[in-house]
C-alpha cells in the first residue's frame, strides 16, 4: 500500500536520523588508540630535573609509533612539563605537572602523529628499591586534568572524549622527595599507551547507501504529491 506523503517524509526523516546516529556512536568507555615504544628501551630518556627553586619533567626519545588505525612508523617523541607545588603523599608520591606536551612527530618534524596537551601528574611508590612509576593525565581523574589530542594520522581525535594516557615509566634510579618538598632528580625508560572515544566517522559504502536511500524516498514523496493532486482533480 502506497505510504502517504507525511508518513513517507517521516521515514525519511528517521532513517537519516538513525544513520548519523550509527555514525556517531561510540563506547561509553575509553579505547586504546595508539601507543608508542622506545626504540633503545635501556635509554634512560624520561628526565625529573629538581633545581632546588623548581622542577621539570622533559624528554627527548626515538620512539615507534603505533595506532589502532594501522598506522606505524618511527618517531621523535618530545615531552615537557612543569612540577606544580610539592609532593603529596606518604609511600604513593603524587607530583602534579602543569603545562604538560607531549608531541610525537615523523623524523623530518613535519608530520603530527599525536599531540597532547594539558596537565597530569607522576606517581609511584617510594618504598625500597622501587624502580618504576607512571605520568598519567585523564579527564575522568580526581581532579580532572585538562586535555587535548591531536593528530594528523589518526582521523576525528580533536573531537575525542573521555581522554587520558599514560607513560608507563621503569627502570628509575630514585623516587624520593627533595628539600624542597618536589621530587628528586631521576631518570627513566618510557612507553605510553593513549585512550579515548572517537566519533566514527560513516565508511563511503555506507554514506552512498544513506544518499541513495534518501533519494529513493525521495522519489516516493513526490510520486505520492503527484497521485494525491490527480486524485483530488
Amino acid at each position: 500500500m502506497l505510504q502517504s506523503p507525511t508518513k513517507l517524509k517521516g521515514l525519511l526523516t528517521g532513517a537519516l536520523a538513525l544513520g548519523a546516529v550509527v555514525a556517531t556512536t561510540h563506547a561509553a568507555s575509553a579505547q586504546t588508540f595508539a601507543q608508542f615504544l622506545q626504540l633503545n628501551p635501556a635509554s634512560q630518556d624520561f628526565v625529573f630535573t629538581n633545581t632546588g627553586a623548581g622542577a621539570t619533567f622533559t624528554a627527548t626519545s626515538n620512539v615507534f609509533f603505533l595506532a589502532s588505525n594501522g598506522f606505524t612508523s618511527p618517531g621523535i617523541l618530545t615531552f615537557s612539563g612543569t612540577a606544580d607545588g610539592i609532593a603529596t603523599g606518604s609511600t604513593s608520591l603524587r607530583q602534579n605537572i602543569i603545562n604538560a606536551t607531549l608531541s610525537i612527530r615523523s623524523g623530518d618534524g613535519l608530520t603530527n602523529y599525536l599531540t597532547a596537551t594539558g596537565t597530569g601528574f607522576l606517581v609511584g611508590d617510594n618504598s625500597t628499591g622501587i624502580t618504576s612509576a607512571s605520568f598519567q593525565a585523564s579527564q575522568n581523574g580526581t581532579p580532572p586534568d585538562s586535555l587535548v589530542f591531536s593528530s594528523q594520522v589518526i582521523p576525528n581525535l580533536a573531537n575525542s572524549t573521555n581522554r587520558n594516557y599514560s607513560i608507563s615509566l621503569s627502570s628509575l634510579n630514585g623516587y624520593t622527595i627533595g628539600a624542597n618538598g618536589m621530587l628528586n632528580s631521576f631518570t627513566a625508560a618510557g612507553t605510553g599507551t593513549f585512550a579515548a572515544n572517537i566519533p566514527t566517522v560513516p565508511e563511503p559504502g555506507t554514506v552512498a547507501g544513506m544518499v541513495a536511500l534518501g533519494g529513493s524516498m525521495c522519489g516516493l514523496i513526490v510520486r505520492a504529491r503527484r497521485r494525491t493532486v490527480k486524485a483530488n482533480a
